[in-house]
């Protein structure tokens, strides 16, 4: 492993993933993610890869209180498709909460980043 990140670089990491997760996302519809299996594995690669950064900025203590309300469960989520087996990740979750979770993640990441 390299260094520890910076509370600023997490957040440009967790921001681009956010953008990534989006990207990958409208490229298809919920019948697409329920029929096409790599679809469904993209989306929750870019699910992982935006819930490690937000995970560590939490447990690193490097946000405030309300960034960690905003973000509550993110860190379960990353557990969730870092560690389940893929037959047990809830998939159904992840496209639900897809559009809430991104407005109300890049919106915060908006005001830490203009907060410096």
């Amino acid at each position: 492993m390299g260094r520890e990140l910076s509370r600023h670089e997490l957040l440009v990491e967790a921001a681009s993933a956010a953008e990534a997760l989006r990207d990958v996302s409208s490229s298809g519809d919920r019948r697409r993610y329920d029929d096409d299996k790599v679809f469904r594995y993209a989306v929750a690669f870019a699910w992982l890869r935006l819930t490690e950064p937000l995970c560590r900025l939490i447990n690193g203590r490097l946000v405030g209180d309300d960034a960690r309300r905003t973000w509550a469960g993110q860190c379960e989520t990353r557990n969730m498709l870092a560690h389940e087996r893929y037959q047990d990740i809830d998939f159904d979750a992840l496209w639900v909460l897809l559009a809430p979770t991104l407005d109300l993640t890049e919106a915060q990441l908006d005001r830490l980043m203009a907060d410096g």
